[in-house]
């Protein structure tokens, strides 16, 4: 079995794929289930697969009959520049861009949703006092490990 890929649309995919995390981060929301995710990531790959093929196309006049190789490709390369290269700021720019998600970055550089202390503080209130200190007994039993 042969394979051959033509060389500029291969080259274009695997350089498009390598920014895929990004264009997903803008689109999906850290809401979102696992599952979703994935399937978003696969969706992102096979659009920018699809634009690579058009593309070459209208460029050349000529279709790639091994298109279902650069589908895969796409998704590999995406995959794997996600998980190797681009994990951490395509995070970043997704909780940034997430219209339910307010990040605010400490002095060390980690993300934290200011709302999750108010949302904790208030909880705590509601608790009665043995509950309240059996609470903080158990934190402080946590943290000094």
């Amino acid at each position: 079995m042969d394979i051959t890929l033509p060389t500029i649309p291969a080259g274009v995919l695997v350089l498009l794929a390598l920014l895929a995390p990004y264009v997903q981060a803008l689109i999906q929301r850290p809401s979102w289930s696992p599952a979703v995710k994935k399937v978003a990531a696969v969706v992102v790959a096979l659009v920018l697969t699809g634009v690579v093929l058009g593309f070459y196309y209208v460029y050349t006049g000529d279709t790639v009959p091994e298109w279902p190789v650069l589908a895969l490709l796409a998704i590999v390369v995406a995959q794997a520049s996600y998980a190797m290269v681009t994990k951490n700021t395509a995070t970043a720019l997704e909780l940034r861009t997430s219209p339910d998600v307010v990040m605010t970055q400490d002095e060390d550089g980690t993300w934290r949703d200011p709302a999750i202390r108010a949302r904790v503080l208030a909880d705590f209130a509601k608790l009665d006092p043995d509950e309240q200190n059996t609470t903080m007994q158990n934190a402080i039993a946590v943290t000094s490990r």
